[in-house]
Formats: C-alpha cells, sequence, structure tokens
C-alpha cells in the first residue's frame, strides 16, 4: 500500500515539473484547426575542436547538413536547426561534442518543390574603444547573402552559429577587432523557376535584462517584451523567420547603475515580394516560455538535458502553430551546491489566420 501511494506522489510529481517547465500554451480554437501540422525531431552531434594558443575554435557541423537535405528530398520540411543550450560531453583532450536539434514538419497537403542549401557567412564583432567599450558586429556580408538568394527563388529557413571561430591579429586587435565568426544561412531553394519571391528585412533589436546581485550568484531578468515586438511586425503582414544574436558577449550596461544590461539581437522577417506595399495581417504569433534543465556531471566531463521541449511544440502543431525559432535568454537559476541548472528559452510560433 505504502508503495502504491509513494508511486502515486511520484507520477504527481511529475506532472507538475512538467507543468511548471512552460507557461501556459494559447487555448484551442472553437473548430478544429484546417491546417494541423505534424513534427519530426532529429538530435546531432557537431564535433568542435580547439587549437592553439588562441584557442580558435572549428567544427564538422558542414557534415552534418547531407543527411539533413536528405530528410527533406524524403518529404519532410526543415524549419529549424538549432543547438541546445548547455548540452555538451568532452569527447578528447581539446575537443566537444554539443548536440543540435534539427525540427521538421509534415502535412497531408505539403508538395516538395525545393532543396536544402546552405551558404556559410562570417561576423566580424569589433569593440568601439571608450568609457563602455562597447561591441558591436558588422553583418554586411550577411545580409547581402540573403539578398542574393532571394533573388534566386530562396526562401530563409533559420541561421546558426557553425562554432567555428578565429582569433583577431595582433595589429587586429589593436585596431578593435575581436576575431570573427562563422554562421550558416539555411535556405530552401527551388528546384525549378520559382512561382513566388521573398524579400526580407534585419532588424536590430535591443534585448534588456535586469542584474540582481545576489549570494553565492546573481540572478539576470529579461525586462524585453519579445510578444509586443513580434506582434509589431505580424500586424503589417510580416512574418518572422528567425532571431539571431549578432555577438556572445554583446552585452553592454545601460546607465551608471550597471543593474541593467542590453544585447543586440536581429530579428529577420520574411514577406512575399508581391505583397512588400500589402499590410495586411498574414499570421498571429504565440510566445511560450520554457524552462530549460541541464545537469552537469564533471567526473563525466559532460552535461545532459533533462526534459525536452518537443512535447510543447507537438501539442502546439496540433492547433496548426508553426513553430519560427528558439531563443535562448540569459534568466537562469541554480540551486547553492547543485548540479543543475535552469536556463530561459523562447519558443515563439505562429500560424495562418483563418479569414
Amino acid at each position: 500500500m505504502g508503495g502504491a501511494q509513494s508511486t502515486r506522489r511520484e507520477r504527481n510529481t511529475e506532472n507538475v515539473e512538467e507543468q511548471t517547465r512552460h507557461s501556459q500554451l494559447p487555448l484551442p480554437v472553437s473548430e478544429k484547426y484546417p491546417w494541423p501540422l505534424e513534427y519530426t525531431f532529429t538530435d546531432v552531434s557537431v564535433k568542435v575542436s580547439v587549437s592553439g594558443l588562441a584557442c580558435e575554435t572549428s567544427s564538422d557541423i558542414a557534415t552534418h547538413y547531407q543527411a539533413l537535405s536528405q530528410q527533406c528530398q524524403q518529404g519532410f520540411n526543415l524549419i529549424q536547426f538549432f543547438q541546445i543550450p548547455g548540452v555538451i560531453s568532452q569527447s578528447g583532450v581539446q575537443s566537444f561534442n554539443h548536440q543540435f536539434q534539427a525540427i521538421f514538419t509534415t502535412s497531408s497537403d505539403c508538395v516538395h518543390h525545393s532543396k536544402l542549401e546552405v551558404v556559410r557567412s562570417t561576423v566580424e564583432p569589433r569593440v568601439l574603444r571608450g568609457i563602455s567599450n562597447e561591441l558591436v558586429t558588422d553583418m554586411a556580408q550577411l545580409i547581402q547573402q540573403v539578398k542574393d538568394m532571394s533573388s534566386r527563388g530562396g526562401r530563409l529557413v533559420c541561421l546558426e552559429s557553425s562554432l567555428s571561430t578565429k582569433s583577431p591579429s595582433f595589429l587586429g586587435s589593436l585596431q578593435g577587432k575581436a576575431g570573427s565568426a562563422d554562421v550558416d544561412l539555411l535556405f530552401q531553394m527551388p528546384v525549378q523557376s520559382p512561382s513566388t519571391l521573398y524579400t526580407y528585412q534585419a532588424v536590430n533589436i535591443p534585448i534588456v535584462s535586469k542584474v540582481k546581485q545576489g549570494f553565492p550568484a546573481g540572478k539576470i531578468q529579461t525586462e524585453s517584451n519579445f510578444n509586443e515586438q513580434l506582434q509589431s511586425f505580424l500586424s503589417e503582414g510580416w512574418k518572422l523567420v528567425d532571431i539571431f544574436y549578432d555577438s556572445e558577449f554583446s552585452m553592454k550596461a545601460i546607465g551608471r547603475s550597471r543593474s541593467r544590461v542590453s544585447q543586440n539581437s536581429v530579428w529577420f522577417f520574411e514577406k512575399e515580394l508581391n505583397r512588400i506595399n500589402d499590410n495586411t495581417p498574414q499570421y498571429e504569433g504565440a510566445v511560450i516560455e520554457y524552462w530549460h534543465t541541464v545537469k552537469y556531471r564533471s567526473l563525466k566531463g559532460r552535461a545532459t538535458a533533462e526534459g525536452s521541449w518537443n512535447d510543447v511544440v507537438v501539442e502546439m502543431g496540433q492547433q496548426g502553430w508553426e513553430l519560427a525559432c528558439l531563443v535562448k535568454l540569459r534568466d537562469q537559476t541554480s540551486q547553492p551546491f547543485s548540479s543543475k541548472l535552469k536556463m530561459k528559452i523562447l519558443l515563439i510560433f505562429q500560424r495562418k489566420l483563418l479569414r
């Protein structure tokens, strides 16, 4: 009897933990949504090697794109390729395996006339010497590549760091250069002449967070409202493709107290070219907060995730919600002497408006 009660309590605890991992999902529409989505998830392990005293890195991420392309050829539609935050394992003295996830959709009426194509770009952070030593990133090459690919009928799927970086030369460091990082742009390219062309805009939006001092560790809480930003562009007929931090270290203090910091993000939006002057809304949006838990096993040299956002994505898909992107925030919590760390991830969804 006691064993049965214990098992019941454990199950109830698991249910409560699952519910508290994410914010409330949107209520279902009164009638069945006519375009539900089915999701498929593929885990990818990317090896990153560290070389030289300058700690430059290289990865084998490019070797995995062929497998993703083959899945696209089998009728799956790649919508996101994302590095799972904090999940890493040591594979050698100077090499590590980082976990990525590819997310695909399938639907009964989906007809594929495109192929996956990956373009590598390079972004170069630069330090502006001054009181704040602000770090800014030159993304001109990346934005031009998006324009070039879209002019050929390509549709941007997502952007993701390749985890390959280079340190600046001695002269470059004196000029304020902070090295460079490779970013991979994933596109769906038409097999035949495209019937529809798409245009894109990249919008810089600072993400403001509040820093709270504490012991044994401080706390960072995001103040920016992602939902308001999203709705402002959806209301003008745009569709969100991805959100990209132009530099992992681009945070800067706001004001003298340094209790608030800002990090630049770049939001990529898409619209059909023949509708460029039409601001009629086409999509509605939803932002779900998810607490991603990572457990560190220092003796084994790895960190693993507890739980997954897959169930949230699948449930949203049943109501027709398409995952636009996942965004890692600076928000995180941990307990003293605990091997677990909780990080906040935003899951941003969109779906076609019912007319």
